[in-house]
Formats: C-alpha cells, sequence, structure tokens
C-alpha cells in the first residue's frame, strides 16, 4: 500500500483554484453573424467586409458567415484574424 494516495494528497496537489479561474476567465469572447440577404448587391460588399475588418480583434474572436456564394470572396478580403464560414441556410 505505500503507493496508494489519498483524496487529500491529490487535492494539494492540484492547482491553486484562484490559478484555474483566472485561466479561464482568460477566455476571449466569440462575436458572429450570418448577413442573411445584406448586403443586397455585391457592389456593397466591400463596404460591409472593410468595416468587418475594423474591428478590435484583440477582445473577441470575429466570426463571418455569408451566403456560400460569398464565401470565397470575402475569405480573400478578410483580414487575418477574422474566421470565415458559410451560413446554413439564406
Amino acid at each position: 500500500g505505500g503507493l496508494k494516495h489519498s483524496r487529500a494528497q491529490e487535492r494539494r496537489s492540484l492547482p491553486n483554484s484562484s490559478i484555474v479561474l483566472s485561466t479561464m476567465a482568460a477566455r476571449k469572447p466569440i462575436v458572429g453573424g450570418n448577413w442573411k440577404c445584406n448586403p443586397d448587391s455585391m457592389a456593397k460588399l466591400d463596404d460591409l467586409v472593410k468595416n468587418i475588418n475594423e474591428c478590435d480583434l484583440s477582445k473577441c474572436d470575429v466570426y463571418v458567415c455569408p451566403s456560400p456564394l460569398h464565401v470565397t470572396y470575402v475569405k480573400s478580403k478578410a483580414a487575418a484574424g477574422v474566421l470565415v464560414c458559410p451560413q446554413n441556410c439564406n
């Protein structure tokens, strides 16, 4: 029996709970959205992407979900850090 540990010994070897909580609090919020029929024309798409690219990405993860028709175009114009994926319905 010298290799068995008690629950109290295991708890003492776990990290301090304040360290665990501070690690959990470090997660970034997610901001995301699809745009349904927005913009209503391809000519307005660059302005929408420009607006998204100007977002401060230091405090959140930004996802944008255009219609499948526009995914490739938006991905080619999106700033580093902006995550692009297709919306699943129109």
